[in-house]
């Protein structure tokens, strides 16, 4: 990972080229107040001439010296905001100064120039808690939608002498910042700190991280002196899943239509069958420890759940007719991933096909397990309704569906989701047209199942109402 180390954001004062239309014509008008009140004798205008004349130079001081990069880099990376307090202090102090000017006491010029010392202690203070101080965010590559993943922030300290205090590190936009933040109360001379956040991340799909914002309010609190800097970094936060029925996914052997001759040659449900190799995301318990020992690698015993047969994903993405079938959409994305990763598990070999705005969208058999589960749901990640077009009439999803079927194994499982439900009527059309043909022509499904938003089937299908799974 990259290590992010304050940048100089300069560009504002860079830009203030004015000096000849601005800050000419102020001296002289400050220069002008100046020697008015001296000749005067008129202590007041004497020093409003002097203070604004201070000012004015001090700003085109800065100006020039932001030429410099080891000026910028030291004075004028960081933005100061004033808190409640400060705009209190602040303004006592301005009250205070202009009573010492009116009256000329030496009590209240010598209070004035104290206050005025705490806001110069004030800046010195918060500008060396920032110097030297690197700031590294580590995000995640993935994250799951409605599940806390962890952002690490990482401080370094590498003064030799001061420490830094009171620094907090918290994301930039997209993010929230109240939930993505991290608090070092000190970091002492060449320490290191880590601090991890869970930040739930709620929508699906590619989120481009930009910047981190380091602040500190030390050492009164009086202003929140911040700074910006530029850390790209993209994590592809993956669909929500939920407990599914695989019963009601039509992935069982009565279901699916085995022939008895399939069913007798490898034993009855839950029957042992052979050993095989263990792939990742099966059940632990069916390992056989002996003869895994014997081999050197793990085998796991096969029943006869694990000879299901493949299962294809169609995940229809027609238009929206309106922006509240958003949600419709969001639900059918939901129920493709949990789908996928239930089959996995099981054992199923699972596939998925999908049209996108740049052309179908498909994601081949594996050898099974949650790996493939994984697959399928990074292409959700990323999956939009396709652009508006002329209404359709359904033979874009006929259309759909025959690739699908042509991609399909013998005996397969075929399962069809939408978030509209005209289009999963024109998909059990097409289905059932389908099987009054097998005599002519056997589709290469066994099964097939639609499934939309908000229908009796589509709630059958979630275990226990929905609840979360793990992914």
């Amino acid at each position: 990972m990259k290590t992010y180390s304050p940048d100089s954001a300069t560009r504002p004062f860079l830009a203030l080229r004015l000096r000849r239309r601005v800050f000419l014509p102020g001296a002289i008008v400050c220069l002008a107040t100046f020697a008015a009140g001296l000749q005067a004798r008129h202590f007041p205008l004497t020093v409003a001439g002097a203070a604004t004349l201070a000012v004015v130079l001090g700003t085109a001081a800065v100006v020039a010296l932001a030429r410099w990069p080891l000026f910028r880099r030291w004075f004028l990376t960081r933005q100061v905001r004033l808190t409640r307090a400060g705009w209190w202090f602040v303004t006592m102090t301005l009250l205070v100064f202009v009573a010492s000017v009116n009256t000329g006491a030496n009590l209240l010029y010598l209070l004035s120039g104290m206050l005025f010392a705490l806001i110069l202690v004030s800046g010195m203070l918060s500008s060396a808690t920032f110097r030297h101080l690197r700031v590294r965010r580590v995000a995640p590559r993935e994250a799951r939608a409605g599940e806390p993943a962890p952002i690490r922030f990482e401080a370094t300290n590498h003064k030799y002498l001061l420490a830094s205090y009171s620094i907090v590190v918290e994301e930039g936009a997209p993010l929230a910042a109240d939930r993505a933040r991290a608090f070092f109360p000190c970091l002492d001379p060449r320490q290191a700190a880590v601090a991890t956040v869970a930040y739930p991340f709620t929508n699906r799909g590619l989120l481009r991280l930009r910047q981190v914002i380091v602040a500190t309010r030390y050492p009164f609190g009086f202003f929140r002196v911040f700074q910006r800097i530029d850390a790209p970094a993209e994590v592809l936060v993956l669909p929500a899943v939920v407990e599914m029925r695989l019963d009601a996914l039509g992935a069982g052997e009565r279901e699916i239509g085995w022939d008895a001759a399939s069913s007798s040659a490898r034993g009855g449900r839950h029957e042992f069958h052979g050993l095989r190799e263990y792939r990742e995301g099966e059940d632990p318990k069916l390992i056989h420890w002996k003869t895994s020992a014997r081999r050197g690698a793990l085998m796991i015993r096969e029943m006869e759940r694990d000879h299901w047969r493949p299962a294809l994903l169609l995940l229809d993405t027609p238009p929206l007719p309106t922006p509240a079938d958003a949600p419709r959409f969001e639900k059918a994305i939901t129920f493709c991933a949990s789908a996928a990763l239930a089959l996995a598990r099981a054992g199923h070999e699972v596939a998925f096909q999908a049209a996108g705005p740049e052309g179908p969208i498909f994601v081949p058999f594996g050898a099974g397990g949650t790996r493939d589960a994984g697959e399928i749901q990074r292409a959700l990640a990323g999956i939009e309704p396709l652009p508006a077009r002329p209404p359709a009439t359904g033979d874009d999803l006929g259309e759909a569906l025959a690739n699908a079927e042509a991609r399909l194994p013998a005996g397969a499982l075929l399962v069809c989701v939408t978030p509209l439900a005209d289009r999963a009527r024109a998909a059990r059309a097409w289905i059932e047209a389908r099987a009054n043909a097998r005599a002519a022509n056997p589709p290469a499904f066994a099964l097939a199942r639609v499934f939309a938003p908000e229908t009796p089937e589509f709630d059958a299908a979630l275990a226990d109402g929905g609840q979360p799974a793990v992914g």
